[in-house]
């Protein structure tokens, strides 16, 4: 049977950054019918600033393989890459590979949210709504297109722009936070932000997935120009959670929870 990465995705990838294993640079590490996806610092020049020489690979998210399988997975890679660092990775992997000699440590926060349980009241995910309402005021309007539909010069321009405002300013970035894709991707809806008629914004949905079906959306990337209104950030993702719900997917997750695991 032929090896495929999407297909491997799409019946294994149920976490966040699932869908980032389709990127470019990224390496896997075969076992049975899953991988692990790593990234090896040592053949790029920008992984070299990200990762120190004494860690020189790097795994990016959840091995992508059925959990009975999932610790021989981890053993067979620790095994052939003992000091590899391990990022974005559940409490179960962490606990292996902590009782394994890792160190662990967890790092910010994943917000998961439960689309059925998603109403307009105020008190729930009050700060996606006041940004919400703070766009609106500015007349902002969302609504979902193709990535086709734009020109190439236009959305260059915003990523540009978004990217200059950042704390590390270059288009290329990776891993974490990874250079857009400025091409069409099998399964992921990108929502875009008018201020009257001009674009001013997108954001990118990647789909997660359990045994072959999209159940969820991970909001993984906005663009959004220097000078558009406060909240549009937000608008673009309460528009997106309101067309997922109605379509009456499970979750949609944002931000990110990271955890950690290094050996010394």
């Amino acid at each position: 049977m032929s090896f495929s990465v999407f297909e491997t995705v799409r019946q294994f990838g149920d976490d966040a950054l699932a869908y980032s294993s389709l990127l470019p640079n990224i390496s896997y590490f075969r076992y049975k019918n899953g991988f692990i996806p790593y990234v090896d610092s040592r053949h790029y020049g920008w992984a070299k600033k990200l990762f120190p020489l004494a860690y020189p690979i790097a795994v990016l998210g959840e091995p992508m393989i059925a959990k009975s399988d999932k610790r021989a997975c981890l053993s067979a890679f620790i095994h052939r890459y003992p000091k590899a660092a391990f990022f974005h990775i559940g409490s179960d992997t962490a606990s292996y590979l902590n009782a394994r000699g890792y160190y662990v440590n967890a790092m910010g926060l994943e917000n998961n949210i439960l689309l059925n349980e998603f109403n307009d009241s105020i008190h729930a995910h009050p700060a996606i709504k006041e940004g919400a309402r703070k766009a609106l005021k500015e007349t902002v309007h969302v609504y979902e297109d193709r990535f086709e539909s734009f020109s190439m010069s236009l959305l260059k321009k915003i990523t540009k722009s978004w990217c200059l405002s950042r704390t590390h300013p270059s288009e290329k970035q990776h891993f974490f936070t990874p250079p857009f894709p400025l091409y069409s991707e099998p399964d992921v809806r990108y929502f875009f932000a008018f201020h009257n008629t001009r674009l001013i914004g997108f954001r990118r949905f990647e789909p997660i997935y359990h045994q072959g079906h999209i159940y969820g959306y991970y909001a993984n990337q906005t663009r959004v120009d220097s000078y558009a209104p406060s909240g549009t950030d937000y608008l673009l993702l309460f528009e997106a959670i309101r067309v997922f719900k109605g379509e009456q997917k499970k979750s949609a997750k944002h931000q990110y929870y990271f955890t950690k695991a290094i050996r010394f």
